[in-house]
């Protein structure tokens, strides 16, 4: 079984990522194929609701 587990927390070592990581280092005991994610390590830039992606559907029209 593979499994992917992605922490979405900024806090790295908070409530969220030890949950996040118990889960995993529980499904790896039990013989899955873990990889763990941590989001906050990547350089993305998600949606800041500018509405910029709406505009230009409109003037498409």
């Amino acid at each position: 079984m593979n499994l992917i587990v992605i922490n979405a927390s900024p806090r790295k070592k908070g409530n969220t990522a030890e949950l996040c990581k118990n889960v995993a280092e529980g499904a790896e005991d039990n013989g899955a194929n873990v990889k763990y994610i941590d989001l906050y390590t990547y350089d993305f830039k998600g949606c800041m609701s500018c509405f910029a992606c709406h505009l230009k559907k409109n003037s498409e029209n």
